[in-house]
Formats: C-alpha cells, structure tokens, sequence
C-alpha cells in the first residue's frame, strides 16, 4: 500500500504537468486540424486523470485511495491502452511489430538507423516523412533538437531506403510533429501508438499512447482517417529537386 501511495504521489502530477504541456503544445505549435483534435483529448484526459490521482492521494484514506481511485479510472474508460512517459518504457521495435504484416508511419524525419527494424523484408507499409523544403526545415528545428541540413539529410536517406525496399512513401508539404505507427490497420486487431512532440527535448523523452482498434474504435479511426487525408495530400517524393 505504501509503494501504491508513492507511486500515486509521483504519478498525479507528471500527468498534469504532461497534460498541460500536451495541450499548449496542441494549441501552439499543431495546425493541422485532425492532429490538434487528437493531441488536446489526450492533453485533457491525462489532465483530468492527474487531478483525480492526486485529490484522492490529499484528501483520501489509504484504503479509499486504493479502492476508489481503481474504480474511477476504470470507469473512465481511457480510450487508450497503454501510456509510455518515455521511449524508455518500449519494447523493441523489432518485438513490437513482431506479428505485423502491414505498416503504416508518419514521421517528420524517420528512423534512419533501425529503417530495418520497422521495415524489414517482406512487410509492405506507407511512409509519410516531411517534405524537405527549407521553410518546414526550418521551422522543424526551432522546435526540435536537430538543425535543418541534418533533418533534411535524414529524410532522403530514409526515403531512398524505402523506395529501395519497395515500399509506398510520400512527402507531406508541412510539418509532421507527432508521429504514429500504425500496425496493420486495415484488420480487426489493429493499433496504433502517437508519439508527442517536446519541443527542444530529444526523440527518447517523448510520451506516446497506445490505442487499440478493438478496444477504443472511434479514437483508433480518428487516427486512422488523420492519416489517411495526410496521405491523399501528400506528394510523391522529388529526390533531385530536393538535393539542388
């Protein structure tokens, strides 16, 4: 009961405080509208689960702490199945999408390193990586921790290697801030996990969910469609013009 006590004492207010900065960063920074949608109902609900956590651990019995605060979060119904404070937190790529055929991926660079382990052969996908023009590099950057030359270098090696791979891979014309991995989302079991954008905090210390199509349907179709309209109005990728 006590580590219970602790755990809650720790919890409550990093779920305010990532609420709270999910949702300025929803408002700021997040134009595209599906995404903002997205990212401030889970900003909001993370704030209003770290508001219950923490009134019930001030004001409550250890006893009703345990037992009410279970209650009320399982009434809530999180459309969400996990939250990960970290990439820390993760399971490796290649155990995560162990038993994945299809996958579908919104990057703002993507991951030019493992490419392999998302995309390893015989797995079909879509790739949806930031169009490398100086103006979104540019703006990329103000927020994140890399410079412009070096996102930009990122994502034409990454899409060599997809279009190497065989793989569909598209340009979107603006900024990708949250990424999201879909797996197999064209079948009954699939998921997907959105990653939040920190800004000036490196890749490993973004928070991310995990939403469930059998689980929370509506949530996982808001995302699903999101990516969907991205894809439709993206542009197949120009490798030449790109590197002049």
């Amino acid at each position: 009961m006590k580590r219970f006590m602790k755990s809650t004492k720790v919890i409550a207010p990093v779920l305010l405080f990532l609420g709270i900065a999910v949702v300025a960063l929803s408002v700021n920074y997040i134009k595209v509208p599906p995404w903002e949608t997205v990212v401030t109902t889970i900003g909001s609900i993370m704030v209003g689960v770290g508001l219950v956590e923490w009134i019930f651990h001030i004001y409550a019995a250890e006893e009703f702490v345990s037992t009410v605060s279970n209650a009320v979060l399982k009434a809530i119904k999180l459309p969400i199945k996990a939250f990960y404070e970290s990439r820390k937190e993760l399971e490796p790529v290649e155990n995560q999408l162990a038993n994945v055929g299809e996958l579908w991926a919104a990057w703002h660079t993507g991951p030019y390193a493992n490419f392999e382990a998302f995309f390893p052969v015989g797995r079909s996908g879509r790739i949806l990586l930031t169009k490398p023009s100086p103006s979104i590099m540019q703006a990329l950057s103000t927020v994140g921790e890399r410079d412009a030359d070096s996102m930009k270098h990122v994502i034409i090696e990454v899409t060599r290697k997809a279009q190497q791979n065989g793989l569909e891979i598209k340009w979107f014309d603006g900024p990708i801030c949250n990424s999201i991995i879909i797996a197999d989302p064209r079948k009954d079991n699939a998921w997907a996990r959105l990653d939040v954008l920190v800004p000036k905090q490196p890749p490993q210390k973004r928070p991310s969910f995990l939403v469930e199509k059998r689980q929370s349907k509506e949530l996982f179709e808001t995302l699903y469609r999101s990516f969907e309209k991205m894809w439709a109005a993206s542009e197949e990728p120009d490798l030449v013009s790109s590197q002049l």
